[in-house]
């Protein structure tokens, strides 16, 4: 349980920074291009990154446990 934790820490934060620092500016573009306003309140971010977050740590975990390097 530990490791998926950890994982879905580490990916959450990763995840932030690119989308708020580095790629914000994309995506706002992309969401007038559909006349459509970016929703960059902290709870969208929030709740949608911690679950990507946590599912893409537990994939993670079950495919390195069901092969090897």
């Amino acid at each position: 349980m530990l490791p998926i934790l950890l994982s879905t820490v580490w990916i959450g934060i990763s995840e932030f920074v690119r989308n708020e620092f580095l790629l914000k500016y994309y995506w706002t573009r992309h969401y007038e291009g559909f006349g459509l306003v970016f929703p960059a309140e902290p709870i969208n971010g929030a709740l949608l990154g911690g679950v990507w977050s946590l599912c893409f740590a537990i994939g993670n975990f079950y495919l390195l446990r069901r092969f090897s390097y």
